[in-house]
């Protein structure tokens, strides 16, 4: 009898940003692909998605359900946009929802009239059991499914997700569903750089006021089979010449056990038996500990990425963040000292956040480039309140009007949210000035010098030296008065796109 047919997709996002491997999606085609044809289909890289969606659910394909994933933000728009899609075209065809958005609001989701079931938390057992129920159209065994949402006569009833992520580090994502090298093309910048992410763990046990992980995953941290994770890298390392990789998970390490654990994989991947790849990981600054970086230099780590927020210790303090600026310039120390590189974020317009708060932040990201010009500070993002978030009550409490509906929260994101502590101009400016600033086009020697390497791609070289007519003005601005007339991000936008790509 042959396999019943599972659509997974992957919405698309705004343009302006990176499209990661599906990581999520692979992990529930892991658990249906021995039961199920699985399919999955990224509006972000399949230009034609609409083509292939049609292809997908037609009735001699037949599929069981048509899977979304989505965050909060423009990937609902999208999302919304491929629902409508299917149920113009197939009405019955249910269609799922699942990812951080509809954890957090699953009621509000199921309103909506495109979207028949949600999944909340991570799905790898409710999937299953659904699709299971969905083939042998067992009613009340989709109302048992732990972590599922559906529509009853009443409104929607929610049950919660008592599954568990115990036995899920074992899973051996199916990589050969995704077009690998076009995420690798799409992520890499120079030439012979190819760069995919992979996941290594999930969760993290901190207790940061802003992050989503805190409730998602309830402060757990779920180490993946270390053996699973060398032998995947590898494969891609060898099957489509992968030479970096970005560990995309939560928090890439916790506690001695996870940080020795994340050593020995890279010690696992470069066992000298090929060429040394690298690895971006995700490392608290406050466990950059020198004999401990070191070793992981020495593994292979070429870059971290570093989420540290503020650069004022009363609002690190307020957030719950656990770390100090004095963490923060030992970390860019280090990095300088052992020659590896740090992409600092940085974030304005927290709730509680004053003035002195802010220029302290833009201080301390104008010192950390004068420490080591080759750290990176991300621009300055926007504060956006996101639902299942400590802040997001805080935000309510301080004025901010939340959407009401899923098409609203479509609409959420930085350039397109008031929150009424802050002059939203001011800081778009801000956000403007800074991916001028902390663009590494205002390095002049190395935007010069890569005019005349062939290994940098062309619209990177463009990127760089405009970059450099710009940059003089745009760190005035920030540092000295951005609050006057803040509005170049209004008429210089699409320069904006052009530097920061």
């Amino acid at each position: 009898m042959p396999k019943r047919n599972v659509l997974l997709v992957q919405p698309q996002v705004n343009e302006s940003e990176p499209h990661y491997a599906p990581l999520a999606l692979l992990y529930l085609a892991a658990v249906l692909k021995d039961t199920y044809d699985v399919k999955i289909i990224d509006a972000r890289i399949d230009k034609q998605w609409k083509i292939t969606l049609e292809a997908e659910i037609s009735e001699e394909n037949n599929p069981l359900m048509v899977g979304v994933t989505s965050m909060t933000g423009a990937q609902i728009k999208y999302g919304l946009e491929i629902s409508s899609f299917v149920k113009e075209r197939r009405p019955n065809l249910p269609v799922v929802w699942g990812g951080v958005h509809p954890t957090s609001f699953p009621e509000q989701t199921l309103a909506n009239d495109l979207i028949d079931f949600v999944i909340i938390n991570f799905g790898e057992g409710p999937i299953q059991q659904l699709c299971q129920a969905f083939e042998f159209g067992d009613q009340d065994e989709i109302r048992r499914i732990p972590g599922l949402g559906y529509k009853t006569p009443f409104g929607p009833m929610v049950n919660p997700n008592t599954t568990s992520l115990d036995g899920l580090g074992e899973i051996e994502l199916p990589w050969n569903l995704v077009d690998v090298d076009a995420y690798i093309d799409n992520l890499s910048i120079t030439k012979n750089e190819r760069l995919i992410d992979v996941i290594t763990s999930r969760g993290c046990p901190f207790r940061c006021g802003f992050c989503y992980v805190k409730s998602f995953y309830d402060r757990k941290w779920h180490g993946r089979d270390e053996g699973v994770a060398i032998a995947e890298i590898k494969r891609l390392r060898d099957n489509h010449g992968v030479t970096h990789f970005l560990i995309h998970d939560d928090l890439a390490a916790f506690g001695k056990k996870g940080e020795e654990r994340l050593l020995r994989i890279f010690r696992g991947v470069n066992n000298g038996d090929t060429q040394k790849v690298f690895f971006s990981s995700n490392i608290r600054v406050d466990q950059f500990r020198r004999p401990y970086m070191e070793q992981l230099v020495e593994a292979g780590l070429w870059q971290i990425r570093a989420g540290v927020e503020s650069g004022s210790d009363r609002v690190l303090k307020f957030m719950k963040k656990d770390i100090k600026v004095t963490d923060i310039l030992n970390a860019v120390m280090m990095a300088k000292e052992l020659n590896f590189s740090i992409n600092f974020s940085f974030v304005l317009g927290w709730p509680g956040e004053i003035d002195d708060d802010r220029w302290e932040t833009v201080d301390l990201c104008l010192k950390l480039r004068r420490l080591n010009p080759d750290c990176t500070v991300y621009p300055l993002w926007n504060y956006i309140p996101y639902p299942g978030t400590p802040f997001y009550d805080a935000a309510l409490e301080l004025g901010f009007n939340p959407p009401t509906s899923l098409e609203e929260w479509g609409e959420h994101y930085w350039s397109n949210t008031k929150i009424p502590w802050v002059q939203k101009d001011v800081l778009e400016n801000m956000n403007f000035m800074s991916r001028i600033v902390f663009s590494k086009s205002n390095h002049t020697l190395r935007a010069i010098g890569s005019l005349f390497d062939s290994n940098v791609k062309s619209k990177v070289k463009f990127r760089r030296v405009l970059g450099i007519l710009v940059s003089f003005w745009a760190r005035f601005r920030l540092s000295k008065c951005v609050r006057i007339l803040p509005y170049e991000h209004k008429y210089f936008l699409s320069l904006l796109e052009k530097i920061s790509g």
